[in-house]
């Protein structure tokens, strides 16, 4: 059938996934195979896993998590990068596309030792901005109501909070409430101070 509107994105994974060198040795990187101890890490550790709907336990499933990265970037549904932060992964930081209708979701997770500092923060707005530079619309940053730091962190770039959707997201523990928050290009994109 015949389209009404051109897709709005064309093209990303086309081209190798970038590397951001964000300054004070902190730097985003697309997943390599010797990650999989981080992704393990993160990946069983309870209060990362609650957040998701998946358990990493075996050094395959981390190099499956860490191919299935490679795939989607070349397919172009979404990007995953390594929180780097001093040579140390402490974190990740992706990307859920819909290049067609120029929307997608960011989403991220740390590991305690790289938490209060404000590397979240810093990682979401780096790729906030490289979203919008793709042409990229809305980006929605989504998150549990028993998740205040992730407000905190949609707060501190400068997400608008949009409302509650009640009962979205179905997790070990039942049903959660999910906040949303949305930057659309030409929104103003902060970067107040850590913890996040």
């Amino acid at each position: 059938m015949p389209r009404t509107i051109d897709p709005v994105v064309t093209a990303f994974g086309s081209v190798a996934q970038p590397t951001f060198e964000l300054g004070d040795g902190l730097i985003l990187r697309p997943f390599g195979f010797l990650d999989e101890s981080i992704v393990r890490a993160a990946f069983s550790s309870p209060d990362i896993v609650r957040w998701h709907h998946f358990r990493v336990d075996t050094e395959a499933d981390a190099v499956a998590w860490i191919e299935r990265t490679h795939a989607k970037w070349v397919q172009e549904e979404s990007a995953d990068w390594l929180i780097e932060e001093g040579g140390v992964g402490v974190g990740r930081v992706g990307f859920h596309a819909d290049a067609l209708r120029g929307n997608a979701e960011i989403a991220y997770w740390l590991l305690p030792s790289g938490r209060g500092r404000g590397l979240v923060t810093s990682a979401a707005y780096a790729v906030t901005e490289w979203a919008h530079d793709l042409r990229f619309h809305r980006v929605v940053l989504q998150h549990s109501l028993h998740n205040p730091a992730s407000c905190a962190v949609a707060a501190r770039l400068g997400y608008s909070f949009e409302g509650t959707a009640r009962q979205q997201d179905l997790h070990v523990d039942g049903w959660h409430d999910m906040h949303q928050h949305a930057h659309v290009a030409g929104d103003s994109l902060t970067r107040t101070s850590p913890g996040g």
